[in-house]
């Protein structure tokens, strides 16, 4: 009798190697070499042909939604290990002799973390280069996991930075869901970027972020990338808790882990309250206008003076004093 495989929990979640490849260095692969003679409709490729370039077609920032990505991997692992059948096809472009990943990030990985052995169905992309960078972006398949708001922000930054004018601010504004105005913004931002770079004789780097090109913008320059600091400090906690298989127990309850995160400091709802304030500042006002006008409340006056009453409109009738306390009388 065949040994059974052992049960894939979450620390079996693989992430598939990154070639580390810019734009530019696949860009002048394909200046220089010929795509795979197979270079159209679908075909089935061996694992060590395929490749992950993440700052060309990976829009997601790197450790966000780490748990639930961990976790949409891990079941899409198990679909193949319990069904011996491959996933829908994966999205590839060639490019210098081998597949690079348009779209189908998270299944290359369920592959890999379920050891798949067997060719991968994948369909090729048919179009340019640039073309398929925002195929990779706008790829809506059945398994995608939504871009955060942050992500879909620095998606149009990119898109801005590395196709210049050869999208309009419309396309630019639907491939990544952004209003149109931020668009425009960022496309004044970069060209007074770009202008303040050749004044000054400094050279940009090739992954300059909407956050720090803002700052730039605006004459703030730190001494070090404190961000980038805190993404590296932030992405190695996110991997300890990954590890220690907490992800499913901090997600689960959002009222436990609350409440854990005061235990550990009282201080610590606060501090994160703050640090979430920009990016959150629309949800945290809306939370907090729904707490402070809660519906069914009521303020209602009494009939001698101007006593105010609050309380809850009962669903089975019944008189108002039974329902309603004073607050105030004068």
């Amino acid at each position: 009798m065949a040994k059974q495989a052992r049960r894939l929990t979450r620390r079996d979640v693989v992430t598939p190697p990154d070639t580390g490849e810019s734009v530019a260095d696949l860009e002048q692969k394909l200046g220089k070499a010929q795509a795979p003679r197979v270079s159209k409709g679908k075909l089935k490729l061996p694992r060590e042909n395929i490749r992950v370039a993440e700052q060309v077609f990976q829009w997601r920032l790197p450790g966000r939604d780490a748990f639930e990505r961990a976790d949409h991997i891990l079941e899409m692992a198990k679909s193949i290990r319990n069904t011996g059948a491959p996933l829908t096809d994966i999205l590839v472009y060639p490019c210098g002799g081998a597949f690079y990943v348009v779209d189908g990030h998270h299944r290359l990985a369920a592959y890999d973390t379920a050891r798949w052995s067997m060719a991968i169905p994948a369909r090729v992309f048919e179009g340019t280069f640039r073309d398929a960078q925002v195929r990779a972006l706008t790829a809506n398949s059945k398994n995608k996991l939504p871009l955060s708001r942050e992500e879909k922000s620095e998606a149009a930054w990119r898109l801005v930075r590395q196709m210049g004018y050869s999208l309009t601010v419309p396309e630019i504004a639907s491939a990544s869901t952004v209003h149109q105005r931020t668009v425009h913004t960022m496309r004044t931002v970069w060209k007074e970027v770009q202008e303040i770079a050749q004044r000054e004789e400094r050279r940009l780097p090739h992954d300059l972020t909407w956050r720090a090109a803002r700052a730039l913008h605006k004459g703030e320059e730190p001494s070090f990338d404190r961000d980038e600091w805190v993404d590296v400090q932030a992405q190695k906690l996110v991997e300890l808790l990954r590890k220690a298989n907490l992800g499913v127990n901090l997600t689960k309850d959002a009222e436990i882990t609350a409440r854990a995160l005061r235990l550990i400091s009282d201080g610590l709802p606060r501090a994160l309250i703050e640090e979430w304030s920009v990016e959150e500042a629309e949800a945290i006002s809306e939370i907090a206008e729904r707490h402070a006008n809660p519906p069914g409340v009521l303020s209602l006056p009494a009939n001698t003076g101007t006593c105010n009453l609050q309380g809850r409109l009962p669903s089975g009738g019944g008189r108002v004093s039974q329902w309603f306390r004073p607050i105030y009388c004068d």
